[in-house]
């Protein structure tokens, strides 16, 4: 996985079956301390005390959004979403990302 501070994920890409493999990692300068997956607006894992996510879900066929989430040591949220096609395999990029700071005071 790629060293630039968020959310790298491996897999899914565009498109996959509608068993689909998940694979996420949260990277920053902090330890990353918890990682969460939502498709489409239901949360559907979460992981504490570690900046990896391995899951397996079983998702209907059609076009779905997955929102990625990792949120680091000093409270900083990481996230990365992109929509994917669960209906054929074909790896592919398109995630789009950003840093959701803390709100102090």
């Amino acid at each position: 996985m790629g060293s630039e501070p968020g959310v790298n994920i491996c897999s899914p890409g565009a498109t996959s079956g509608t068993t689909v493999n998940v694979l996420a990692a949260g990277t920053d300068l902090n330890p990353t301390v918890y990682m969460e997956l939502w498709v489409d607006g239901v949360r559907e894992a979460g992981f504490g005390s570690t900046n990896t996510m391995r899951t397996t879900l079983n998702l209907t066929p059609g076009a779905h959004k997955f929102v990625f989430y990792a949120i680091d040591a000093a409270g900083i949220k990481f996230s990365k979403w992109g929509d994917r096609d669960c209906a054929i395999t074909e790896a592919a990029a398109g995630w789009r990302s950003r840093k959701i700071r803390p709100k102090h005071g």
